[in-house]
Protein backbone atom coordinates (compact mmCIF):
# COMPACT_ATOMS: atom_id res chain seq x y z
CA UNK A 1 0.00 0.00 0.00
CA UNK A 2 1.39 3.35 -1.07
CA UNK A 3 1.33 6.24 1.38
CA UNK A 4 2.25 8.87 -1.18
CA UNK A 5 0.62 12.28 -1.02
CA UNK A 6 -1.17 12.80 -4.34
CA UNK A 7 -2.47 16.03 -5.86
CA UNK A 8 -4.30 16.45 -9.18
CA UNK A 9 -5.32 19.72 -10.83
CA UNK A 10 -5.70 21.39 -14.20
CA UNK A 11 -3.24 23.89 -15.63
CA UNK A 12 -3.36 25.55 -19.04
CA UNK A 13 0.36 26.37 -18.88
CA UNK A 14 3.32 24.00 -19.04
CA UNK A 15 4.46 23.32 -15.45
CA UNK A 16 7.82 21.78 -16.39
CA UNK A 17 9.88 25.01 -16.40
CA UNK A 18 8.58 25.98 -12.94
CA UNK A 19 9.20 22.48 -11.58
CA UNK A 20 12.74 22.35 -13.01
CA UNK A 21 13.61 25.79 -11.59
CA UNK A 22 12.21 24.79 -8.19
CA UNK A 23 14.16 21.50 -8.19
CA UNK A 24 17.42 23.27 -8.99
CA UNK A 25 16.86 25.89 -6.29
CA UNK A 26 15.99 23.39 -3.53
CA UNK A 27 18.67 20.79 -4.31
CA UNK A 28 16.44 18.14 -5.87
CA UNK A 29 18.02 15.98 -8.58
CA UNK A 30 16.14 14.49 -11.51
CA UNK A 31 16.24 10.71 -11.19
CA UNK A 32 14.23 9.70 -14.19
CA UNK A 33 11.68 10.28 -16.89
CA UNK A 34 9.13 7.67 -17.88
CA UNK A 35 7.29 7.03 -21.14
CA UNK A 36 4.12 8.73 -19.88
CA UNK A 37 5.94 12.03 -19.24
CA UNK A 38 6.44 11.60 -15.51
CA UNK A 39 9.52 13.34 -14.15
CA UNK A 40 10.79 12.27 -10.74
CA UNK A 41 13.05 14.31 -8.47
CA UNK A 42 14.74 13.30 -5.24
CA UNK A 43 16.59 15.18 -2.54
CA UNK A 44 18.68 13.23 -0.08
CA UNK A 45 18.49 14.75 3.38
CA UNK A 46 21.62 13.67 5.19
CA UNK A 47 21.56 12.44 8.76
CA UNK A 48 22.20 15.42 10.99
CA UNK A 49 24.47 13.80 13.55
CA UNK A 50 28.18 14.44 13.89
CA UNK A 51 28.85 10.70 13.81
CA UNK A 52 27.22 10.10 10.40
CA UNK A 53 28.96 13.13 8.90
CA UNK A 54 32.33 12.06 10.32
CA UNK A 55 31.98 8.53 9.00
CA UNK A 56 30.91 9.70 5.51
CA UNK A 57 28.00 7.31 5.56
CA UNK A 58 26.34 9.06 2.63
CA UNK A 59 23.15 7.81 1.02
CA UNK A 60 22.84 4.76 3.27
CA UNK A 61 21.92 7.13 6.11
CA UNK A 62 19.96 9.70 4.09
CA UNK A 63 16.23 10.23 4.08
CA UNK A 64 14.93 10.62 0.52
CA UNK A 65 12.38 13.32 -0.29
CA UNK A 66 10.71 12.40 -3.59
CA UNK A 67 8.51 14.46 -5.91
CA UNK A 68 7.02 13.07 -9.11
CA UNK A 69 5.23 15.37 -11.60
CA UNK A 70 3.34 14.44 -14.76
CA UNK A 71 1.40 16.74 -17.06
CA UNK A 72 -0.88 15.23 -19.69
CA UNK A 73 -2.57 17.98 -21.64
CA UNK A 74 -4.03 20.27 -19.00
CA UNK A 75 -4.04 17.61 -16.23
CA UNK A 76 -1.20 17.80 -13.70
CA UNK A 77 -0.50 14.87 -11.37
CA UNK A 78 1.94 15.34 -8.47
CA UNK A 79 3.05 12.70 -5.98
CA UNK A 80 5.29 13.38 -2.98
CA UNK A 81 6.72 10.88 -0.51
CA UNK A 82 9.55 10.24 1.91
CA UNK A 83 11.74 7.12 2.08
CA UNK A 84 13.73 6.21 5.19
CA UNK A 85 17.46 5.49 5.05
CA UNK A 86 18.13 1.97 3.70
CA UNK A 87 20.49 1.21 6.60
CA UNK A 88 17.77 2.07 9.12
CA UNK A 89 15.26 -0.18 7.34
CA UNK A 90 17.78 -3.02 7.49
CA UNK A 91 18.41 -2.45 11.20
CA UNK A 92 14.66 -2.68 11.87
CA UNK A 93 14.52 -5.90 9.82
CA UNK A 94 12.24 -4.26 7.26
CA UNK A 95 9.58 -3.39 9.82
CA UNK A 96 9.98 0.34 9.27
CA UNK A 97 7.72 1.90 6.63
CA UNK A 98 9.03 1.76 3.07
CA UNK A 99 7.62 5.14 2.11
CA UNK A 100 5.54 7.77 3.83
CA UNK A 101 3.47 10.68 2.57
CA UNK A 102 4.43 14.27 3.27
CA UNK A 103 1.14 14.87 5.09
CA UNK A 104 2.18 12.47 7.85
CA UNK A 105 4.01 13.60 10.97
CA UNK A 106 7.08 11.38 10.58
CA UNK A 107 9.44 13.57 8.57
CA UNK A 108 6.68 15.14 6.56
CA UNK A 109 6.97 18.58 8.12
CA UNK A 110 10.50 19.04 6.80
CA UNK A 111 9.61 17.92 3.27
CA UNK A 112 6.43 20.02 3.13
CA UNK A 113 8.29 23.34 3.28
CA UNK A 114 10.03 23.11 -0.11
CA UNK A 115 7.02 21.34 -1.63
CA UNK A 116 4.69 24.17 -0.57
CA UNK A 117 7.01 26.65 -2.32
CA UNK A 118 6.54 24.65 -5.53
CA UNK A 119 2.78 24.49 -5.08
CA UNK A 120 2.64 28.27 -4.54
CA UNK A 121 4.62 28.80 -7.77
CA UNK A 122 2.09 26.60 -9.57
CA UNK A 123 -0.87 28.46 -8.07
CA UNK A 124 -1.99 25.63 -5.77
CA UNK A 125 -2.85 25.70 -2.06
CA UNK A 126 -0.20 24.44 0.36
CA UNK A 127 -0.20 20.97 1.87
CA UNK A 128 -0.92 21.04 5.59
Amino acid sequence: MSKRSVLDWESQTDVRPAVQAWAAKWGYSAVGDSQDGTREFVRLQMGQTAQTRALHMGARWSVGWHVSVRQTGSQVHLEAWITPPPAVRMMTLGLMWKENGVRDRLGGALARGPLNVLLAALGQPPIR
